[in-house]
């Protein structure tokens, strides 16, 4: 009876051993960047545009995390195209590129993550950004050389101008 108890014990002890391993190691790979690059062009432009980076490991962490909950857009949102700003966001980690994102600076302010994920902006994003252009340091090129990703989905913007004007 004794040794069975301690055989037990000893495989309970085993279990949570190494699902303690297991939980540290799923929690080492999820992505905490330390630097975030900006490619900032005005409205459609792609003239002047202008490229920072920030540094400040917090800020970039809290704009990343708040970027990955915003909540996703709906799919058959119409948003005419109103664009102020453009931006291109690349979030990297020792160098090495954790997420990508659009965020559209208009009417509708989406920030799409991947072809499929498209997110709605709001106004404790756009805060953390003024923040992040606040701090952030001019570079003259990108230290990121793919491309962000642009959404699949037609969105019905395209077939209708600012007050339902034709953008043709």
């Amino acid at each position: 009876m004794k040794v069975r108890s301690l055989l037990f014990l000893f495989a309970v002890t085993i279990v949570l051993f190494f699902s303690g391993l297991v939980t540290l190691s799923v929690t080492a790979r999820v992505a905490t960047p330390d630097r975030l690059e900006i490619l900032r062009t005005i409205g459609r432009s792609s003239h002047n545009p202008a490229h920072e980076m920030v540094t400040q490991s917090r800020l970039v962490q809290d704009l990343y995390r708040n970027m990955i909950s915003l909540p996703v857009a709906p799919p058959d949102q119409v948003c005419p195209q109103y664009i102020m700003a453009n931006y291109q966001l690349t979030f990297f980690s020792h160098n090495v590129v954790v997420q990508k994102a659009n965020a559209l600076r208009g009417m509708c302010q989406p920030v799409t993550l991947s072809t499929n994920d498209i997110r709605v902006a709001t106004t404790k994003f756009w805060g953390l950004m003024i923040k992040a252009f606040a701090i952030g340091k001019p570079i003259s090129t990108p230290a990121s050389s793919t491309a962000t990703p642009t959404p699949t989905r037609t969105p019905i913007s395209t077939l209708v101008g600012v007050n339902g004007a034709s953008p043709i």
